[in-house]
């Protein structure tokens, strides 16, 4: 095969799909279309501007038929510029004239990779026609067929099929000048892939060390990226699914779907839009649900409409989540000027692309390509986000820290049991919550309240009913961890703020601190021995509450515990009435 060959058994470019010489003087009629020429010191030739189009809409003309009347009179000028044919499913013949010596060896390359490919014997059941041919690579073809007399003037012909938007930007290529093109189209898909790979790979390792689902939605998302540009760079038909056109045409779709809801995913996350955009919020969720129809779609609806919907959508996303950003970072969230950065170069990227597709605007390799330049530059952009985000929830902490010692310092502590009193428990609970909603980590609440307390006091008096007190403050500080937060809320009544804690530890920790609790004897009088309890009831934070709500939910799980005989625990979960 050759250097030539085996360079493009590696690219990911369509060829045309048919070429077709035959003597230009007995087939073309005068035509406006000038005659393409090639001077010996050139390398390649654009062909805008030289070519002619006729649609076959029943894929139903041979070779022989479209160089014969009346088809051959009925191609139309394409006109200047890269041919834009819009959303079709026809079949489309182009036709365009050579002046010169038969230039062999040049390469003609079709920068739009949704084409459809035949086979070589196809041109070859054409009698009275030479065919010399190549197709190195499944996705690959490069054909010539012409008369066997020599002849100065060429008329080529080349039969296009492809899904969707069809757009043909053509170049003629001397086979070296194809091989260097070919191998820096590598080069960038490989610096595109490797962009990726690393953003996705580092913070897959930043989730394992941090546990955040933000992290986890972004290397989702980095991964939907890559398999949807593999597909529409046609590196999965050439790699994966060679031959199998139809099907890879719709995983890239459904790859597609998948970036839509990844990205939703991760911006509501990373954002914290139910609190802070509720409205953005509805919106980002419509647009998960949208990207999940259409994902399901894109294995049976028809191609050419969902490629309309999808580029509606993929216009229209990006604007959204830009809106939501600027919300929230006026808002005060400093790592939404990150994201909202990131997304409006994927917002200019996603819109050039999508003019270039739908042939608003003229063809340029780099107006094609500009969405995934976009998308290259965003995953940079918001890794620097995530990683602000551990800057700004770093300093959080050591704030909170610095305003626990300052608390210390205002003796928010209770005299008798050397807890926190009960401003400290309504100044830190607020936080606590906060911390938990941006961090994504449990947060429980505990309250104990000592059984018939009132009635060890009438008996026994204050100065007994204190011991208890302290009592319980000893056995709470030995079952609770330094960073709990272990309360006297009021009277005979505990709270316990537990960070990082599901409901379901919290209430082992409450069981062990009543059973501790429970086993001590007081002696209130000589030869008197008592035994005192305690109830207890336990809620879990869920996100969108207050912290009103949060207590009123683990006191009415407190209330719950009494009403089931006391000395005993329950944790709160919605009831119906």
């Amino acid at each position: 095969m050759g250097l030539y060959g085996h360079g493009l058994r590696f690219s990911g470019i369509v060829l045309a799909v048919v070429w077709v010489f035959a003597a230009g003087c007995d087939i073309c009629a005068a035509t406006a279309v000038p005659s393409v020429q090639i001077p010996p010191d050139r390398q390649k030739r654009e062909l805008s501007g030289y070519v002619e189009l006729l649609r076959d809409p029943e894929y139903a003309w041979s070779i022989s038929e479209i160089r014969s009347p009346p088809l051959v009179q009925q191609f139309e000028p394409a006109g200047p510029g890269v041919p834009h044919l819009g959303i079709t499913d026809a079949a489309v013949w182009v036709r365009f004239r050579l002046e010169g010596p038969l230039p062999d060896g040049w390469v003609l390359n079709v920068g739009w990779p949704y084409l459809a490919t035949v086979k070589l014997r196809e041109l070859r059941q054409n009698p009275g026609l030479q065919v010399t041919g190549r197709s190195p690579g499944a996705r690959t073809f490069s054909a010539w067929a012409y008369p066997a007399t020599n002849s100065q003037h060429w008329t080529v012909y080349a039969r296009f099929v492809s899904q969707g938007m069809l757009t043909l930007p053509m170049t003629l290529y001397t086979e070296a000048a194809h091989l260097n093109h070919q191998r820096m189209r590598s080069t960038g898909y490989g610096i595109y892939y490797g962009i990726i790979l690393a953003m996705a790979l580092y913070n897959l390792f930043l989730f394992f060390s941090l546990r955040s689902r933000a992290y986890l939605y972004y290397v989702l998302y980095m991964f939907a990226l890559l398999l949807y540009f593999l597909g529409l760079n046609g590196l999965t038909l050439e790699y994966l699914l060679p031959g199998r056109r139809a099907l890879d045409s719709r995983l890239t779709l459904f790859f597609l779907s998948l970036i839509f809801i990844t990205a939703g995913m991760f911006t509501r996350k990373f954002l914290a839009t139910k609190k802070n955009a509720p409205v953005f919020d509805r919106i980002i969720l419509a647009l998960i649900l949208t990207g999940a129809v259409l994902g399901g779609l894109s294995f049976f609806a028809r191609f050419s409409l969902l490629s309309a919907l999808f580029s509606i959508l993929g216009t229209a996303a990006p604007f959204v989540l830009i809106t939501v950003a600027a919300v929230v970072w006026r808002r005060g969230f400093g790592p939404a000027k990150y994201y909202l950065l990131a997304w409006t170069i994927y917002g200019i990227g996603t819109l050039n692309f999508a003019l270039t597709y739908s042939g608003v605007v003229g063809f340029t390799a780099l107006g094609f390509h500009s969405y995934q330049i976009g998308s290259a530059v965003e995953s940079i952009l918001l890794s620097f986000a995530l990683a602000d985000r551990i800057r700004v929830l770093r300093r959080e902490r050591e704030e909170a820290r610095g305003s626990e010692r300052r608390a210390m310092g205002l003796a928010f502590r209770d005299a008798l049991t050397g807890l926190y009193n009960s401003r400290f428990f309504r100044a830190q609970i607020g936080p606590e919550m906060q911390r938990a909603e941006n961090l994504g980590h449990p947060l429980s609440l505990v309250m104990l309240d000592v059984d018939d307390f009132k009635h060890f006091n009438d008996e026994y008096g204050h100065i007994q009913g204190d011991q208890v007190l302290a009592h319980l403050g000893d056995r709470i500080r030995a079952q609770t961890r330094e960073s709990d937060y272990a309360c006297r809320y009021g009277g005979e009544e505990f709270a316990l703020i537990m960070p990082a804690m599901t409901g379901a530890r919290a209430m082992a920790v409450g069981q062990r601190i009543r059973g501790d609790f429970e086993d001590y004897v007081f002696e209130p009088r000589p030869g008197r021995k008592v035994q005192v309890t305690v109830s207890i009831g336990a809620a879990e934070y869920q996100s969108g509450i207050m912290p009103q709500d949060f207590v009123d939910r683990a006191d009415q799980a407190l209330y719950w515990s009494k009403a089931a005989g006391k000395n005993t625990e329950r944790l709160w979960e919605a009831r119906k009435e």
